[in-house]
Formats: C-alpha cells, sequence, structure tokens
C-alpha cells in the first residue's frame, strides 16, 4: 500500500490502538487492586502467577497506549531517539513474552497438582519462578544492544520498535530466532500438558462415575437386605454408609475444582495464541524473506497482541468466582453466590 494510502487509515487505526490497550490498562488495575485489597486471595500460591500476568499485560498496554497516543500527527517523531527507541524495544520484548512464559509456570502447575498428584508449588517456590523468568527474559531482551546503533527500530507502523528483521547481527539473530521459539514451542508444550491433564480429569471422572455407581447399588442391596428388620441395621452401617458418602462427595467436589481451574487456564491460553498468532506470523514472514510487511499490515497486526491484554482479566474475574467476588467487594457490592 502506498504510503498515502496508509496515511489515510492511519488515524483509525492509531485511535483503535490506544482505545484497545487503554482499556485493557484499566481492565488490569481492577483485579490486580482485586487481590492487593483481598488476603484471601493473597494466601493462594500461585496467585503469584496471576499477578505476573496481569502486571505484564498491564504495563504493556500502559506503555503501548501512550507510545501510539505520542506518535499521533507526528509519525512517530519521539521513536526516532535511538536511547528511547532501544528502552521502548526491550520493554515490548520483555513484558510480551512474559506472558506466555506465566501460561507456561500455570500449566506446569496444573500438571504437578493434577496429573502427578503433588501438592501445589509453595509460594516461594512460584514467586522464584517468577523472578527467575523475568531475569532471563530482560536479560535476553537487552542483547540487541549490543548491535551497532542498537538492534531495535521503529516499525513500519511507527507505532513501536522491535528488532530489525533485516540485522544480520548474530545478537539481533539470537534473539529473534528466540522470540519465534518462545512464541511456538511454548504453546506447543503448554498444549501438551493440558492434553494430559484433560486426560488424567477424564479418568477420574469414570472412576468417580463408576465409584458413585457401586456406592448407590451397595446401599440398595442392603436396604433388601435389611427390610422389615430395622433393628438388624447397626449404627456401624450407617456411619460406613455416611463414610463412604463423604469421601465419593469430597472426590466429587476436589474434581469439579480442577476442572473449572482448567477451564480458566485453557481459556488464557486460548486467547493469548488467537491473540498473538498473526503477531508470530509476521515474526517468521520478516525472518524468512529479511525485511519487514507493509505498513498496512503491520499497523492491524498490532492491534490482535493489544486484545490479549484486554481479554486476560476479564477472563480471569469472570471464570474465577474467587477474583469475581473480590471485585465485587472492591466495589462496594455484596457478592452474588
Amino acid at each position: 500500500m502506498p504510503e498515502s494510502d496508509f496515511d489515510s487509515v492511519e488515524g483509525i487505526i492509531r485511535g483503535l490502538a490506544v482505545c484497545i490497550n487503554g482499556a485493557a490498562a484499566v481492565a488490569n488495575i481492577v483485579p490486580l487492586t482485586a487481590i492487593l485489597r483481598t488476603p484471601r486471595l493473597l494466601s493462594i500460591n500461585e496467585v503469584a502467577l496471576n499477578m505476573s500476568l496481569i502486571i505484564s499485560d498491564f504495563c504493556l498496554s500502559s506503555m503501548m497506549t501512550m507510545a501510539v497516543a505520542t506518535g499521533w500527527g507526528n509519525h512517530g517523531a519521539f521513536l526516532d531517539n535511538r536511547v528511547v527507541c532501544q528502552l521502548q524495544g526491550i520493554a515490548t520484548q520483555v513484558f510480551s513474552v512474559v506472558s506466555i512464559l506465566t501460561l507456561l509456570l500455570i500449566s506446569v502447575n496444573n500438571y504437578l497438582v493434577i496429573v502427578l498428584e503433588w501438592q501445589h508449588l509453595t509460594r516461594p517456590q512460584i514467586a522464584g519462578c517468577v523472578v527467575v523468568s523475568w531475569a532471563v527474559i530482560i536479560g535476553w531482551a537487552c542483547l540487541p544492544l549490543a548491535v551497532p546503533g542498537g538492534g531495535f527500530v521503529k516499525q513500519p507502523s511507527e507505532f513501536y520498535c522491535e528488532l530489525d528483521a533485516t540485522s544480520t547481527h548474530p545478537a539481533a539473530v539470537t534473539v529473534l530466532s528466540i522470540n519465534i521459539c518462545a512464541m511456538t514451542a511454548t504453546p506447543a508444550l503448554i498444549g501438551l500438558l493440558y492434553t494430559l491433564i484433560v486426560r488424567k480429569l477424564w479418568i477420574s471422572s469414570q472412576r468417580l462415575s463408576t465409584a458413585l455407581t457401586s456406592s448407590s447399588k451397595g446401599m440398595m442391596s442392603e436396604a433388601e437386605t435389611n427390610k422389615g428388620s430395622l433393628t438388624r441395621q447397626s449404627a456401624v452401617s450407617r456411619n460406613s454408609h455416611t463414610s463412604r458418602q463423604l469421601i465419593t462427595a469430597g472426590r466429587s467436589k476436589n474434581l469439579q475444582l480442577q476442572i473449572a481451574l482448567v477451564k480458566r487456564a485453557l481459556s488464557l491460553v486460548l486467547v493469548f495464541l488467537l491473540s498473538w498468532g498473526a503477531y508470530v506470523i509476521m515474526l517468521i514472514v520478516e525472518y524468512a524473506n529479511g525485511k519487514p510487511v507493509t505498513q498496512l499490515t503491520e499497523a492491524v497486526v498490532f492491534l490482535f497482541p493489544s486484545l490479549n491484554a484486554l481479554l486476560n482479566p476479564i477472563v480471569l474475574v469472570l471464570m474465577d468466582r474467587r477474583y469475581r467476588e473480590a471485585v465485587h467487594v472492591m466495589f462496594g457490592q455484596n457478592p452474588k453466590p
């Protein structure tokens, strides 16, 4: 598309980008504030993983809102400053990759608990994983600084800075290759883990169904045996029935909680794939062709990752009653049952 044609739609795309990213920043503040104000949520071990996801989404959407809005009408002139461009490129890379690695940590934690039947990772363990993940990502995001003049350049849309797809410098090529692997291999690993988790949940549901059927048949058989002679039904037998019922009910409730947890996690993964899929494809195309895509293509693709930061907190609140109740309390409303 000629540059003049892109200029005619640039204002519309910039407006959409500002609206989406601004809404995402506000949306992420709500669950983050609810978590910090709710001791019950803070006591949950895995809440650190959700907070890592929320913080990375908030930082990314806030930064993009300011970057796109500041460049309105001047073709992103502030990104022509080399220092600003490098810092913005590093931040974009860090916050985007943190999201997918956090989803991987969530899937690993769910796999350990549901499939291997281990205890949840402790808070120190989860905090350590989160800190290490952020540190590693920041480290490799800074590698392009080794490229003379910096490895990040203003993109065709003039919305933000990203790795130079035409650079042949080893540092830039290494980081770009790692980014592509992180955005493709990581979702594949997450998919494998959740395949095993869903299989385990299906097996558990079948076993629970069999146990419920056996328990029901056993109670009916004993009732027929004791029919007409209530005195023969001892207190020990009644206690045995009660104990079996409690155990079965506990297993059923635990299974329901695990299924709800997996549904929420899978929803977050699906949102990530739908939002970042086009961006990953664009990275691969640029890497293969050795040149950036057109202005319009890059500008439109830019909108999709922004949706990820907007939808994540919505999924978290809508699909987890604990967060939903915390949000209601934060706004002074009585939690709905």
